[in-house]
């Protein structure tokens, strides 16, 4: 009996040791780091974690950590933080019980969007609506349990291998900035219909699951108009015209115009030289100045200035070199989900065949035209994986409710 105790014991002062000392630890990198509730980007998040933040890691799932971070547990993404030893914890002289969640004010955020909303004469509505879409986690599930169903999408993610990924999320900045354009891109065009809503978010963020970007959250919206083109703003929001919906005649088709407005908007396909200075903007407007005195800085006047090129850019069509980069990494993200997206080639000879209204400047005939010659001739000798799906089926039946 006294044997068993002991063993017992030995076991427990075992158990408690590893508990102390066995526990990972890790550090936020990034300047703004969101805790989210879950492994995706589009979880809502926790709260924000300051730079050097340390917390313990519970565990691993894909490319998130799970983390107990001032008494919360959520999910950070991998690139945004390192994990590091007891010995050098004790040399940065930070303890974790001291740690404490950022106290950045995102109302300014708010202040940033409608002021951006009524220069350019936007639909209050749609920031409050964007405010508000989140997506179903259970039906998610169900969704993507659908779509790869019999398909090994771990095989396929190895067979098309990214480089590594850009560090950080849009900026908050950037969202108040979208969100404000968003507003005028969406007055009186706005289309709203929760099925399809749901559609293109759960699609699309499938896509951004499995990109070098899985840590940015996107939303995605449709415009009621019958030009066929897509509009992407800062932030992470893309429309995409109901006329070209209707040109779509597969779900891997719309997974490539989604994953291509992935990429146009993370990489800043022909906005880097708008985006040059977005730290010091970002310092401006989450500083502790007061708003009305924000407005009036030099550096904000240089905000406003920018965001009116960004406001007329983003109807222009991108230089061709930017465009087929925008491409290229569409076909990759839209394959790496699963999807064929070789089918591109079939929705631009489509829209050669019909001619449709443009919405936009790359969806316009001459544009598409050189998209669907610069696809064909594959310069960067990009070679997919024969098994992807198109799940045209599943298309089908969203099809019936465009109405």
């Amino acid at each position: 009996m006294r044997k068993t105790i002991l063993i017992l014991s030995l076991l427990l002062i075992t158990v408690s040791i590893f508990a102390i000392f066995g526990k990972k630890k890790g550090i936020s990198e990034g300047n703004v780091v969101f805790l989210r509730k879950g492994p995706a980007s589009h979880f809502h998040s926790i709260g924000i974690l300051p730079k050097n933040a340390v917390f313990s890691i519970l565990g691993k799932e894909l490319n998130w950590y799970k983390i107990n971070f001032a008494d919360s547990i959520g999910y950070l993404p991998q690139k945004a933080i390192r994990e590091i030893s007891e010995e050098e914890l004790q040399n940065l002289g930070k303890e974790e019980k001291n740690t404490r969640f950022s106290s950045i004010d995102l109302s300014k955020i708010d202040k940033l969007a409608y002021y951006f909303c009524e220069k350019f004469g936007g639909d209050k509505k749609f920031i409050s609506y964007y405010k508000s879409l989140s997506i179903d986690e259970n039906r998610f599930a169900k969704f993507k349990k659908t779509t790869y169903k019999g398909f090994n999408l771990k095989n396929n993610l190895k067979k098309i291998p990214l480089t590594k990924g850009k560090d950080g999320e849009f900026s908050q900045t950037e969202l108040g900035i979208g969100l404000g354009i968003g507003s005028a891109v969406a007055s009186g065009k706005f289309y709203h219909n929760p099925i399809w809503s749901e559609y293109i978010n759960f699609v699309g963020n499938q896509i951004v699951e499995t990109s070098d970007i899985y840590d940015w959250n996107f939303k995605f919206f449709i415009l009621n108009t019958s030009e066929a083109g897509t509009i992407t703003c800062p932030g992470g929001i893309i429309f995409v015209s109901k006329g070209l919906l209707e040109s779509i005649e597969t779900e891997a088709e719309l997974a490539f115009v989604l994953a291509r407005e992935i990429a146009s908007s993370s990489h800043y396909f022909g906005m880097n030289e708008l985006f040059s200075e977005k730290d010091k903007f970002e310092n401006l407007v989450l500083s502790d100045t007061e708003w009305e005195k924000i407005t009036q800085d030099s550096i904000f006047l240089k905000l406003n200035e920018t965001v009116s090129r960004i406001h007329e850019k983003i109807f222009e069509e991108k230089t061709s070199a930017t465009s087929e980069a925008a491409d290229y990494l569409g076909l990759i993200y839209a394959a790496r989900a699963g999807y064929n997206s070789r089918k591109a080639i079939n929705l631009f000879e489509r829209l050669l065949l019909v001619e449709p209204p443009s919405l936009t400047d790359d969806y316009s005939i001459s544009q598409i035209r050189k998209r669907l010659e610069a696809m064909k001739s594959n310069p960067n000798k990009l070679v997919l994986p024969k098994k992807l799906f198109s799940h045209k089926k599943r298309w089908k039946e969203k099809e019936v409710f465009l109405d």
